[in-house]
Formats: structure tokens, C-alpha cells, sequence
């Protein structure tokens, strides 16, 4: 026995073409509109079965990516010397200049710490809404603060961004994804799992970037527990290493759907 299955799932962005509208065999092609691409690619054709389920689950149509990328962004970044500021400056920039800034596409902050919050250094994600250019000039323009040592204090950051930079007030969108990374150069004198869990069970993506020349393995593990998966951790091989830039990128845009 056959069923015809149910009217092929509607897309955003899109229309669907069907061979046999929905009777067993027929095939549903999803055409996005410009500017849109499916997402997975190889889930733009749905096959009706004999069951009456369509064989794979519905695409989105979602804009390319890079440069489009509808989240909220915010990074934290604890540097051991000012070499290491002005090295991680530059990749930010790199990072943060493939994206479209714009209240459609990413907000994008940043926040410095060592053993305090250095809000001298911290940009707000409503702070550049519409101008890359100035955001990416502030970047490069932030001086370096010492402060940490002994008493880098990632955990209390991590907690402290959750009140204080995401929210209405500091320019976070309720209905657009949160992502937080984390770029640390020490150890933390704190503890780092509970605070990051508490992000990720709040809906956030948490990734992190260690110094694999670091050679402390409670610092290692430290960072993979701020990530919460290998997948989302990525490893510098000195201050100018820019090559896991390109790899978080393509992490970033691995799920525009959501």
C-alpha cells in the first residue's frame, strides 16, 4: 500500500517546484530566491515515499555566509603582553571585517579582562550597527592594559558578561543566536566550567582559541571547557598564527538555518 504524503514543507525565501505534487515518486525541488542559498545544498530535493514521509528533512534559504551572518557576537580576550594584544587586534579585525555589521546581519563586541574587567577597552554590541570601517579602526586604535598574572580571572568574566552584555540594554537581539569567544592566553585562577555551562543552557554557542604553545594542561583543559566540544576549539601556534581564522569562520557559518 502507497500513501501520498503530506504538501512538501514551506521555506522562507523560497518556492517549491514537485514533479508529482505529493504522490509517492514525486520529487520537490526548493528554488531560493536571489541572494539565498539552500542549506544543507543536498536537502533542496525532497523525494515523497511509498510511506507518505518525505525523505530528507526541508533546506533553509539563508544568505551566503560569509559575509551574512544574523548572530550576536561577543569576544573575550585575556592577553599575557602587549605583543599578544596587538597580534590578536589584527586577527580580530580579520575575523570580525568577513561579516556583514549591520542590525540584519552580525553585532559584534568585545570585552578585555586579566583579574578585572577592563572596561576601558570594551566595545558594546550596539555600539557599531551600521560602519565596519569605524568599528575596525576602534579596534586597532585600543591600547593595551596589563593586568592578570596569577590572577586571570576567565570563570568571573564569563559570568559577568551574561548581566552586563547581553540584554536589551547592551544590544543583544532576542531572536538572534548569542555566540561568546573566548581568547585566552593564561590559565584561569577560576573556574571556568560552570560559567560556560550556564551560557550554553541559555541557548548560547561558546568557542574558544588557545595558544597551543601554552604548555600547562590544566590551561588546555580549561579551554576545551569553555568550548564544550572539541569542534568548537581552535589552536593558535604563536601570536601571528592567523590560520584558524579561516576554520572558525566556516564553523560559524556551518548552520545558518538556526
Amino acid at each position: 500500500m502507497q500513501f501520498d504524503c503530506l504538501l512538501a514543507p514551506t521555506v522562507d525565501n523560497s518556492r517549491v517546484i514537485c514533479s508529482k505534487g505529493k504522490s509517492p515518486g514525486s520529487t520537490c525541488r526548493y528554488q531560493c530566491g536571489s541572494g539565498y542559498w539552500p542549506h544543507p545544498f543536498e536537502n533542496q530535493a525532497l523525494t515523497c515515499l511509498i510511506d507518505g514521509t518525505w525523505d530528507r528533512p526541508k533546506p533553509c534559504c539563508a544568505k551566503i555566509c560569509p559575509p551574512y551572518l544574523k548572530r550576536d557576537i561577543l569576544t573575550l580576550k585575556q592577553s599575557r603582553n602587549l605583543e599578544s594584544w596587538i597580534e590578536f587586534k589584527s586577527k580580530l579585525v580579520m575575523l570580525y571585517g568577513q561579516f556583514s555589521i549591520s542590525n540584519d546581519s552580525a553585532r559584534v563586541g568585545l570585552v578585555s579582562y586579566g583579574d578585572r574587567i577592563q572596561n576601558e577597552l570594551t566595545i558594546h554590541l550596539a555600539d557599531f550597527l551600521n560602519d565596519t570601517n569605524d568599528l575596525l579602526t576602534k579596534i586597532m586604535n585600543l591600547p593595551y592594559i596589563a593586568g592578570g598574572g596569577k590572577n586571570v580571572s576567565t570563570g568571573a568574566a564569563l559570568s559577568h558578561i551574561i548581566e552586563k552584555y547581553f540584554g536589551l540594554n547592551g544590544g543583544d537581539r532576542p531572536t538572534v543566536s548569542n555566540i561568546v569567544l573566548v581568547h585566552a592566553d593564561d590559565v584561569s585562577s577560576d573556574d571556568v566550567y560552570e560559567p560556560a555551562e550556564t551560557l550554553r543552557n541559555m541557548g548560547f554557542t561558546t568557542y574558544a582559541v588557545a595558544s597551543s604553545y601554552n604548555n600547562n594542561t590544566e590551561y588546555h583543559q580549561q579551554m576545551l571547557d569553555i568550548a564544550g566540544h572539541p569542534s568548537r576549539l581552535f589552536y593558535e601556534s604563536d601570536v601571528t598564527d592567523i590560520g584558524f581564522i579561516e576554520e572558525l569562520v566556516l564553523s560559524l557559518c556551518s548552520n545558518p538555518c538556526v
